[in-house]
């Protein structure tokens, strides 16, 4: 470190090869990174950046933009003999940077609930915790569903009510799992409204006024991230996400829920049970 200069870029994919000496064992399963680096690279939802020292990179950052002036900090990475150098520090700056440039007006990030030295360190910065998040887990079911229906937009005036008075809205600030990957974001009309033209809500029961709705998705496993409505039209709605994840050829499916005390006493009601540790989200204004 003494004998050269810190250099924050944009990474490129020529960057990989030193990348994964350094992040396969990040987890105690490995780590993510390198599988998606050119996936990240070539992204146009945000800025994917390196910081290298004599052209050897010792750490990664990047900034998503998931629009609605929001941004997300992930894959912040630092080689383990270049920690404790104020290396992390830079490449956060710099991510607020490319946030800020792209008018973004808030940054978040998630890091395990039990992750206190990150905790420490995010803090520190100026980010402050929001609500925390777990993943819980249940068998599908085989079956027919026909007590739960896909939403239309005309349902949209219906869902946004029962939002406006939920639980969920009150204990989590409004913020919900994002379509795509491990991030999160503020629930909003237009999200909902693209969910429901990409046929991911679903509303019970099959009735004039629904009392109930959730939003789905699909990816390596099926996901209900946001349940919202009346007790029994969850719990029906928790019986039509088994069958869909079912039909979807998944053995298990999963809920992303706030760490709550109702949250815990409906997913005791739904056969529900703890997958990993708790994710809990952190916010900076910008």
């Amino acid at each position: 470190m003494a004998t050269g200069t810190i250099r924050i870029r944009k990474a490129t994919l020529h960057d990989l090869e030193q990348v994964t000496e350094f992040t396969h064992d990040t987890f105690s399963w490995g780590d993510y990174l390198p599988q998606a680096w050119a996936r990240l690279v070539e992204s146009k939802r945000g800025d994917l950046l390196v910081a290298d020292v004599d052209r050897q990179v010792v750490g990664t950052i990047r900034a998503g933009f998931l629009g609605n002036g929001e941004a997300w900090l992930e894959a912040v990475r630092v080689r383990h003999e270049f920690r404790q150098r104020g290396i992390a520090s830079l490449l956060i700056q710099a991510a607020h940077a490319r946030a800020i440039k792209k008018r973004c007006r808030v940054i978040r990030l998630e890091t395990y609930v039990h992750n206190i030295p990150a905790h420490r360190a995010f803090e520190k910065i100026g980010y402050r915790p929001q609500i925390e998040y777990s993943m819980l887990e249940a068998k599908t079911r085989a079956g027919e569903l026909d007590f739960a229906r896909t939403a239309k937009l005309t349902d949209m005036d219906a869902c946004l009510e029962m939002w406006e008075r939920s639980w969920l809205k009150r204990f989590t600030k409004g913020l919900v799992p994002a379509d795509f990957g491990w991030r999160w974001w503020e629930f909003t009309p237009g999200r909902l409204r693209q969910a429901i033209r990409e046929k991911r809500v679903y509303l019970a029961p099959q009735e004039k006024m629904p009392r109930g709705f959730m939003i789905t998705r699909l990816r390596d496993s099926f996901e209900v991230t946001v349940m919202v409505g009346a007790p029994r039209a969850a719990m029906k709605l928790f019986d039509a996400a088994k069958i869909l994840a079912a039909n979807a050829e998944q053995e298990n499916v999963y809920w992303l829920a706030p760490h709550i005390a109702r949250a815990k006493k409906w997913a005791a009601d739904a056969g529900f049970a703890p997958d990993e540790d708790g994710l809990l989200i952190y916010a900076c204004e910008l």
